[in-house]
């Protein structure tokens, strides 16, 4: 403590100066100076963490230090609430605490007791029916932590009191506890938790020095749980936005179809009414590829993306994808050609694949200028290479590898429907695939995207 005296006076001495002067100084040097003597103190004060004594041993030195590697090593690796809420109580036991609860706020806001351990066994379930009493009561220390965010340390007296005057005097005397923190998980404003450590019997009791250092592994558990939180939010949001898509899809589906057989009916001399139905079939297969871009996008951010593979002949699949875009390819002044000879079967899924292909066409139709796109398939040793060319305004080099980022767009004079998704799209399919795509372009002389799939040797 005495080592921080003189560095708290300088730093005081130093906020007192004439504007002038003070003015002169960074920014950060004040703060920062203040941070050092705050490093000096709890580098000398670290060892006597949970265990307060006249003198620090090396064991309870080294005690320290496995806790807050030990909480290093598991937090970041737990992938629920609830592995948190146990992996945070046996973390504490018995190395900060002879007894640790863990709390929640609850759909209502008031705690929800969500984890506890004993050092001794046997009385697990006594503490069990203190996490109940204590989350019973709307009022109590508990809900007041939840709700200010503000910590509290018991010594030995005020837990006396407590024991004479408060209903979970019982179990305090039945558990011998000696001293007792209470340490809300904060994340900003936001109250996650309540941490709840007793120190029995033997134990000597908490300092500030402890509570203080016990506060920096609450904040850790905080962080993790925050993270928890977002991600299961993300999840939640993922999954909704693959239901929507897959919901819109169907009507989709139906109004394209329904224009089709309108455009067939209508009569040749009927120009304006063509040209309607032109334009509406063009909008809705534009929103079609939207909604099948999101729904491959919220399989593939939660994980849940299965291909479902058969013997695929992608020479046979171009081709049938060639004539279902020729209507786009004449809408968007493009002709397009297909070089696409005998191939070998591979395992692949057809829908995932009929994506690669749709969104790569329509990235050649959107940039090509009404330059004549080509789609050719041909194997070679092992794989079979599908490539899409055209003879757009092309790409430039610093642009060629970030196109392929989600919501990323080339920079373009020429401004362009659409949000940045299918090429980031096409390249997780085909790395789902195994395989790898390339783009080969130069500004002004076209694009060429080359897709290379693996194939498995043939059986003898």
């Amino acid at each position: 403590m005495s080592g921080l005296l003189p560095l708290t006076a300088l730093a005081l001495a130093l906020l007192s100066l004439p504007s002038p002067y003070a003015d002169a100084l960074p920014l950060t040097f004040v703060p920062s100076l203040l941070l050092v003597g705050s490093l000096l103190l709890l580098n000398g004060t670290a060892p006597r963490l949970a265990l307060s004594a006249p003198s620090a041993s090396p064991h309870r030195v080294e005690r320290v230090e496995a806790l807050f590697t030990a909480a290093g090593r598991i937090l970041p690796s737990v992938q629920s609430p609830e592995l948190l809420a146990r992996a945070l109580a046996r973390l504490c036991v018995p190395e900060a605490a002879d007894a640790c609860l863990l709390f929640v706020p609850g759909p209502d806001g008031t705690p929800k007791a969500v984890a506890s351990a004993h050092a001794c066994a046997e009385l697990e379930p006594r503490l069990e029916d203190l996490a109940r009493l204590l989350a019973s009561q709307r009022d109590g220390r508990i809900a007041r932590a939840l709700t200010t965010g503000q910590g509290q340390r018991f010594d030995q007296g005020a837990l006396e009191r407590l024991c004479r005057e408060t209903p979970e005097g019982q179990f305090l005397r039945a558990f011998a506890v000696r001293s007792c923190l209470v340490l809300p998980l904060t994340v900003g404003p936001q109250v996650l938790g309540v941490l709840v450590l007793m120190s029995i019997r033997d134990r000597s009791s908490y300092s500030a020095v402890d509570q203080a250092f016990m506060e920096a592994l609450a904040g850790r558990a905080a962080l993790t749980l925050d993270n928890l939180r977002l991600k299961a939010e993300a999840q939640r949001t993922l999954e909704f936005i693959g239901v929507a898509a897959h919901d819109l899809g169907n009507p989709l589906c139906a109004l394209q179809l329904r224009l089709r057989r309108l455009r067939a009916q209508a009569g040749a001399s009927e120009g304006k009414l063509q040209e309607g139905l032109a334009h509406a079939e063009q909008e809705t297969r534009r929103l079609g590829q939207l909604v099948h871009n999101l729904l491959d996008l919220s399989q593939l951010d939660s994980g849940a993306l299965c291909l479902e593979k058969e013997p695929l002949d992608l020479a046979a699949l171009v081709q049938q994808l060639a004539g279902r875009h020729a209507d786009q390819a004449q809408a968007s002044g493009c002709t397009l050609t297909v070089h696409a000879g005998p191939s070998t079967p591979g395992p692949w899924d057809r829908l995932r694949l009929e994506r690669v292909v749709t969104n790569l066409l329509s990235n050649a139709f959107k940039f090509g200028r009404g330059a004549p796109v080509v789609l050719s398939v041909h194997d070679e040793a092992g794989h079979t290479l599908l490539k899409v060319k055209d003879r757009g305004i092309g790409i430039a080099p610093e642009a060629q590898q970030r196109i392929f980022g989600r919501f990323e767009r080339a920079p373009s004079a020429e401004r362009q429907a659409g949000v940045g998704l299918g090429l980031y799209i096409v390249r997780q399919l085909v790395h789902a695939h195994g395989g790898t795509i390339r783009v080969s372009s130069q500004p002004g002389q076209g694009t060429e995207f080359t897709v290379c799939l693996p194939r498995p040797p043939a059986s003898v």
